[in-house]
């Protein structure tokens, strides 16, 4: 099933969203990747220097070689970031939340879904409950989750760490998660890099597919650069206020903004709301 897009003829007055981000938790990636820094004498910002060419070339040139080691393929959760989306999940609950949010989306790869399984489980329990209520039929699982690779990470043939599985290997270990937008075999391994056309098309397709569903509060669970750089310094997206930038963005941190568009124009407007809810110091 494709995307869903804001359709030609529909109503031209400013649909405004709340919108909560949330990056994943601390992954196996992140864990080499501090590893990296530490024996370079870097700091984590300095990640962030890479997608602005700032980075010092041997650093760079490393970090590369780590990001497309096979090991790193799919990352998953440490027992670090596990601990962080639970407390997120205490967060969320504490903050109100779980109790407005109508839908989840959430990028494919295993690192998000576990975060999202994690951090999320009362909301996703809410609507599905929701569900229950308004009647809506049950057959085997409730989708309350809708996975979908337009919030994915850089990909690329060198970005190894950023590729996904196979749809049919996570199907079994998320059913809660709706796999159906997605294709089988990963789209975006031969394509794509940090600040490249097609970053700056997808995080477009990105902010329209929010801005085209009927939900007015939503929780997306993604990935500090497709955010930071795809999203929050895309230019397109005016902010209204002091802008988020990609250091704003940490493991299982949450990002609230308020979004506005009107259908045909090219821009869309970002409030920040301020920390929603993030972890406790772990």
């Amino acid at each position: 099933m494709p995307e869903r897009q804001v359709q030609p003829g529909a109503p031209t007055s400013p649909r405004t969203k709340i919108v909560h981000f949330i990056r994943h938790g601390h992954s196996t990636l992140n864990g080499a990747t501090d590893d990296l820094l530490a024996r370079e004498g870097a700091t984590p910002e300095q990640i962030g220097d890479l997608f602005s060419g700032k980075m010092r070339v041997d650093l760079q040139q490393k970090f590369i070689d780590l990001v497309a080691d096979p090991v790193h393929v799919d990352s998953e959760l440490t027992d670090k970031g596990k601990a962080e989306a639970a407390a997120l999940r205490a967060e969320l609950a504490r903050s109100g939340v779980v109790d407005r949010v109508e839908v989840v989306l959430v990028s494919p790869n295993r690192r998000t879904l576990q975060t999202a399984a994690i951090a999320l489980k009362d909301t996703c329990t809410r609507i599905c409950n929701t569900s229950v209520a308004r009647g809506h039929p049950i057959e085997g699982h409730i989708h309350t989750m809708v996975a979908t690779d337009l919030w994915r990470e850089f990909g690329g043939v060198l970005m190894v760490g950023n590729h996904r599985s196979p749809a049919s290997h996570l199907t079994a270990g998320y059913p809660s998660v709706d796999f159906s937008r997605i294709a089988e075999v990963d789209p975006m391994r031969e394509r794509e890099a940090p600040r490249s056309p097609e970053i700056g098309a997808r995080a477009w397709n990105a902010l329209m597919l929010l801005v085209g569903r009927d939900e007015r509060e939503m929780i997306v669970v993604t990935h500090g650069g497709v955010l930071g750089i795809g999203v929050f310094e895309h230019d397109r997206v005016e902010w209204v206020g002091p802008p988020l930038t990609v250091h704003d963005i940490h493991n299982c941190a949450v990002l609230s903004v308020e979004m506005t568009h009107t259908v045909g124009q090219r821009t869309v407007w970002l409030r920040a709301l301020g920390p929603t809810a993030q972890p406790s110091k772990l």
